[in-house]
């Protein structure tokens, strides 16, 4: 298992879940900067694919914890959208 595939599943179990940055990295045995920035940069690449996200507090958590739900926006020329999610639950917009 990769360090990425690691990190996320340990948000995801809750683990690291509503912990920073900087307590993910302590939390994870890193102490050097090059490693802490290597952290840093694997949260960033996993809240960008929406797989973790940051509360107000700039903690990190999976976006089910938050009650967020995940899917893609399909919007129409007549003014309203569908949340296509991946459970095929859709939500009208």
């Amino acid at each position: 298992m990769s360090a990425l595939e690691i990190l996320r599943e340990k948000i995801i179990s809750g683990e690291f879940a509503y912990k920073t940055a900087r307590e993910i990295a302590r939390l994870s045995g890193v102490t050097g900067r090059a490693e802490r920035e290597s952290v840093f940069s694997m949260l960033s690449l996993l809240e960008g694919e929406g797989e973790v996200v940051r509360d107000e507090k700039n903690r990190y958590t999976s976006p089910e914890r938050m009650g967020l739900v995940r899917g893609v926006l399909r919007g129409n020329e007549r003014g309203f959208a569908f949340l296509t999610r991946e459970d095929g639950c859709d939500l009208f917009i």
